[in-house]
């Protein structure tokens, strides 16, 4: 008995990769939520003009036909375009308008003035192609998404290897067009750059959904770090970070200070004006905060309206004095809610953990006590504590 499957002819094979993109489609459009979906129509519909591609290859009949191989090109270079499109798409602009439908315009011109002329279709066609390929890859490599980095190399890998072959294929028919001609009429051509196009589809999809999930990712550690209003870190981040820089002092006999922060009479603000004001308050507030600071400090949302300065490798000589520029920045600063000038001003708490002396929360408690001392003392004011 015979349990050998019969040979799978050039049509079959193509007409089973219209079906799978379909499916690749079907995927990429199920595996990516409807918020985070950054190019995905682009892509899904580049992967719908490759379908188109292979299905004009499958109904290609011997006499074949200049309409069909125009057709061919102008969805072949539509699905370049729009993958560009896609990938510009996810790191926030987009292709003009003129670029995505003028390139296969072009394209399928060009193939439909060289008329018969066989050999220099493929050639142009190699070339074009293979340079688009590569243009892509480029495009991948610099979307400056730093949390997408595996997904970029993937995507770019799938591009060079298409666009190597199909440079491979316009250099063929330069070099050993006899041989190019045997394999074309044979099959294997049109057989070998579906199977090619097919598992590059295959590689930069999973590439292009792979730069969506390291995305989200990334934005779950952000939110778990972040604070969603002002943008700095939380208080998590405050004690991780706190944590370290005890660390590094004790190892290096450096001092830690800490300035804590609080809005002189915030409550009033948020009851007289509304959260929305309130909102802006500690938006513009952080700002003017950050133009205070060195590099190396970190500015962490402790609470409501409270904040900490963690300045590493620094004694009370460094941060009193950022703290009182601080105050006076925070006083002189405008901030305006619909047009009303509103008078905000600061208290704050200094506290240093000498070499080697004193935790986190001893650190904390002693800024908190200094802090309690400023408000107590008519507010607008810094207290400097005893050492940690």
């Amino acid at each position: 008995m015979n349990f050998l499957l019969p040979p799978l002819d050039v049509n079959t094979l193509l007409l089973t990769l219209v079906l799978v993109q379909v499916l690749i489609a079907s995927t990429l459009w199920a595996a990516i939520s409807p918020g985070a979906r950054h190019g995905v129509m682009s892509w899904t519909l580049s992967l719908g003009m490759q379908g188109a591609v292979f299905m004009l290859l499958a109904l290609r009949t011997p006499e074949v036909h200049l309409t069909s191989i125009v057709l061919a090109n102008l969805f072949g270079a539509l699905s370049l375009t729009l993958q560009a499109d896609a990938l510009l798409r996810f790191r926030g602009s987009r292709l003009h308008p003129a670029w995505l439908a003028g390139i296969p315009v072009a394209m399928a011109t060009l193939m439909w003035a060289l008329g018969g002329s066989e050999a220099l279709r493929f050639a142009l066609n190699g070339a074009i192609f293979g340079a688009g390929m590569v243009g892509l890859a480029i495009l991948a490599i610099r979307t400056s998404q730093p949390e997408s980095t595996q997904g970029r190399r993937l995507l770019a890998g799938g591009y060079l290897l298409e666009g190597a072959m199909m440079l491979a294929r316009a250099l063929a028919l330069t070099v050993v067009p006899e041989a190019f001609e045997s394999a074309r009429l044979a099959g294997s051509v049109p057989a070998a750059s579906a199977l090619v196009a097919f598992v590059v589809a295959l590689v930069t999809s999973m590439g292009f959904l792979l730069m969506h999930r390291e995305r989200r990712e990334a934005s779950v550690s952000r939110l778990a770090t972040i604070d969603s209003l002002t943008g700095i870190f939380n208080r998590r981040s405050f004690f991780e970070l706190g944590e370290k820089s005890l660390a590094y002092g004790r190892r290096h006999g450096t001092p830690v200070s800490l300035v804590l922060l609080d809005l002189d009479h915030f409550k009033q603000i948020n009851d007289s004006l509304g959260h929305h004001a309130g909102d802006g308050v500690l938006r513009h507030f952080v700002g003017v905060v950050q133009a205070c600071l060195r590099k190396e400090d970190v500015l962490t949302r402790y609470g409501g309206e409270e904040f900490c300065v963690l300045l590493p490798v620094s004694g009370p000589e460094v941060a009193h004095p950022l703290a009182e520029r601080i105050r006076t920045a925070v006083e002189r600063a405008r901030f305006e809610h619909e047009g009303e000038r509103l008078t905000i001003t600061t208290s704050a708490g200094v506290a240093t953990a000498l070499p080697g002396e004193g935790t986190l929360e001893s650190l904390v408690q002693h800024a908190d006590a200094a802090l309690y001392a400023a408000k107590r003392e008519g507010r607008n004011r810094v207290v400097l504590a005893a050492p940690a």
